[in-house]
């Protein structure tokens, strides 16, 4: 199946990904940046998101987006969830900073009349470089705390330690999955991959534990959740978010789709 994903004004030969992605279904947002993407989600009947502040457009497909300017895409995460992300890499060298690429980490709440950090989900990065898909579960008791449930892939070697000093050799497809359902392997799974490297790293669903949605806030694209001020700048190229968990197969289609979108702008991924 199919369906149109240009925004109006959009060139097709010279800015689009395609009219119609490989996988469609259960594709919530397919975002892209720069002066012609504008991060307009260009799937049809899709939820446009909010732009928040003032991103920097780099380019004509990538922007910088920072703790107070970024994408507030205005869906709130499902339970299980795809993200793809394009974005350039690097290890901010100030303690505590993560690189937030596409998430709501985190969240304060109250409940069961206990306040509680709910972590949420998404793609972050630590400030060392290592990738991360969190995947929040928790107990299932009101007013328990929520466990990130992270999946951790090392950080690779030689980043660059700042935003300026990563050049178009650090750009990266970066994908984030939480399978309950077990269709990539066994159920409760969350995996990050950067699969431009070709790694991947996946960590089981604690024991007794449920996934974690008390963190309602919506998805944002360059900059974390509602609570905490700890955000590096990030290049992002695009970002696509699907309601299930995509198949190896399928991964593997989109990535390939992504990889001649990008070489069609020089960049190889």
């Amino acid at each position: 199946m199919g369906a149109g994903i240009l925004a109006k004004g959009v060139n097709a030969q010279a800015f689009s990904i395609g009219i119609n992605l490989p996988v469609m279904d259960g594709l919530l947002g397919c975002w892209f940046g720069g002066s012609k993407g504008l991060w307009v989600n260009q799937v049809a009947g899709g939820t446009q998101p909010t732009i928040v502040g003032t991103p920097v457009h780099d380019t004509e497909y990538s922007s910088q987006l920072s703790l107070a300017n970024y994408i507030d895409t205005n869906i709130v995460a499902p339970a299980n969830h795809t993200m793809m992300v394009v974005a350039k890499i690097y290890a901010p060298t100030t303690a505590a900073v993560r690189l937030p690429l596409f998430t709501n980490f985190n969240n304060v709440i109250t409940d069961g009349g206990v306040s509680v950090t709910a972590l949420g989900s998404g793609l972050v990065f630590e400030p060392a470089g290592t990738q991360q898909m969190i995947g929040a579960s928790y107990t299932g008791v009101a007013g328990a705390a929520s466990n990130a449930n992270v999946a951790v892939l090392a950080a690779e070697s030689g980043l660059p330690t700042s935003l300026a000093s990563a050049d178009n050799t650090w750009w990266r497809t970066i994908l984030g999955k939480i399978d309950g359902l077990g269709v990539a392997g066994t159920a409760g799974n969350r995996y990050i991959k950067n699969l431009t490297k070709g790694t991947q790293a996946s960590q089981a669903l604690v024991s007794g534990n449920v996934r974690d949605l008390r963190n309602t806030a919506t998805l944002r694209i360059g900059t974390r959740g509602p609570s905490g001020s700890t955000v590096a700048t990030t290049e992002i190229m695009l970002a696509m978010l699907w309601d299930r968990a995509l198949t190896n197969a399928e991964e593997a289609l989109m990535y390939s789709r992504i990889q001649r979108y990008a070489l069609s702008r020089s960049i190889t991924l």
